[in-house]
């Protein structure tokens, strides 16, 4: 699925464009989580982004099928976060996390609590089983989880643009 692209990619200006790619899939610190999903050293990364390494269209084919495969499973858990809303099936603190992992990626916790805007600590109390989720939380990352899927998708096509428009 292609989704409008809002900008074109800058060849000139990598390191913005792995920023932003690195952000959509795990938040303001992006840099080691989106090294280990991209298989490669936060060092490296950080060369990339500083443009000190010139990325080939190889290099930018992984950052889009990461970017791709993570909206699908972001897409993925909100459509079953509004599933069990709508059937009003229990919703467990295991789904909780997975979503806010999704959106956030492994330093969810502090994101989480800005976006719901609650205290860190009490999302501490719900991802240890202190307190149960409210649905509303619920509610606020299945929007959320579909509104970076499509971020996810909108950079990921950009990038793509730019892999088309080199190889021709």
């Amino acid at each position: 699925m292609h989704h409008r692209v809002s900008e074109r990619f800058d060849p000139h200006d990598q390191g913005a464009w792995i920023e932003r790619a690195g952000e959509a899939i795990a938040g303001k610190q992006w840099l080691t989580p989106f090294a280990e999903y991209l298989g490669v050293t936060p060092r490296t990364l950080a060369n990339w982004h500083r443009a000190s390494v010139v990325m080939n269209a190889v290099r930018w084919a992984t950052v889009v099928d990461v970017l791709r495969e993570s909206a699908d499973e972001a897409r993925s858990a909100g459509k079953q976060i509004e599933l069990a809303l709508v059937d009003e099936q229990p919703l467990d603190r295991a789904a909780f996390v997975n979503a806010a992992m999704q959106l956030y990626g492994p330093r969810w916790q502090t994101p989480i609590a800005g976006a719901l805007d609650v205290s860190v600590r009490w999302i501490g109390y719900i991802a240890t089983g202190r307190r149960d989720v409210p649905r509303s939380y619920f509610v606020c990352l299945a929007k959320r989880l579909a509104d970076r899927a499509d971020e996810r998708d909108a950079i990921a096509d950009a990038i793509d643009l730019h892999i088309d428009d080199e190889a021709a």
